[in-house]
């Protein structure tokens, strides 16, 4: 398969799974609506909170040509998005500076559902990924909420491939405070 079928391929299972949601209630305050519909950078202040996500699994250098995942927002933080298409503006996520030799291409959506926040994920690459950092995500704290620790976050629906899109079996995604 291709890398651009790969590619499409990803996009939209990426698409497709974020447009779903799970249930339950929303507690404590509405999050704030901070969303623009510019492509400006998402500004940051001293009160976001960057956190690393981290590829883990004992998976071989450039073994991964794609991934994608879907992470929990907890109660009390938000991300900045576009209100139409949900896509995180600029800033919001950061892949690791150790991947801009893979080149890869990213989509990040954002999605608050019957008051779950859900973050979707997704990479690819023709060069490959392996074990360690991925990136960096920025959440903004929501007014009246305590701030959450990383071990709030949730990682779900984890999908490593190979270029031939046959999955790689035992990677996990790891959330973790970055050091300020």
């Amino acid at each position: 398969m291709n890398l651009s079928k790969l590619l499409a391929a990803a996009l939209f299972t990426l698409a497709l799974t974020a447009c779903g949601g799970g249930g339950g209630a929303a507690t404590g305050p509405a999050p704030p609506d901070n969303s623009t519909t510019t492509g400006t950078p998402a500004p940051t202040s001293a009160s976001s909170n960057t956190f690393k996500i981290s590829l883990s699994g004992g998976v071989a250098a450039n073994a991964i040509k794609g991934i994608q995942f879907e992470i929990d927002i907890p109660d009390g933080f938000t991300l900045r998005s576009n209100p139409a298409t949900g896509e995180t503006l600029a800033g919001v996520v950061t892949t690791a500076s150790s991947l801009d030799a893979a080149q890869p291409s990213v989509a990040s959506i954002f999605s608050t559902t019957s008051g779950v926040s859900l973050w979707s994920f997704g990479l690819i690459t023709g060069t490959g990924i392996g074990s360690g950092a991925l990136a960096t995500l920025t959440c903004d704290p929501v007014p009246g909420y305590a701030t959450p620790s990383a071990s709030a976050f949730a990682v779900r629906n984890v999908k490593a491939v190979d270029g031939n899109a046959a999955v790689i079996p035992g990677v996990q995604v790891t959330v973790q405070a970055a050091s300020p």
